[in-house]
């Protein structure tokens, strides 16, 4: 068995914020890895949470982090309430 996550077709927003949540600031590269999808899919997903204000790119490398709204969105922070990024 590998240490290679199948890789999947697509992924939702709801996919990368969850995965921020667990890890924390992540490199593009291996946060498309970890969801299992091709780089161009993570960047098309990450584009459309930064613009929802959900997610932000710290770097040109990419490294992305959850913004305060996409933590609320997973509920990341102590007690908040679950709020969907519609984007």
């Amino acid at each position: 068995m590998s240490d290679e996550p199948a890789e999947r077709s697509t992924i939702t927003g709801d996919d990368v914020l969850a995965t921020l949540a667990r890890s924390g600031p992540e490199y593009g590269p291996v946060l498309a890895h970890r969801l299992g999808v091709p780089n161009e899919e993570l960047r098309r997903r990450c584009r459309s949470l930064a613009a929802a204000d959900a997610v932000e790119r710290v770097t040109e490398e990419p490294l992305y982090r959850l913004t305060e709204r996409g933590q609320q969105s997973v509920g990341a922070a102590a007690g908040a309430e679950r709020r969907p990024i519609t984007n």
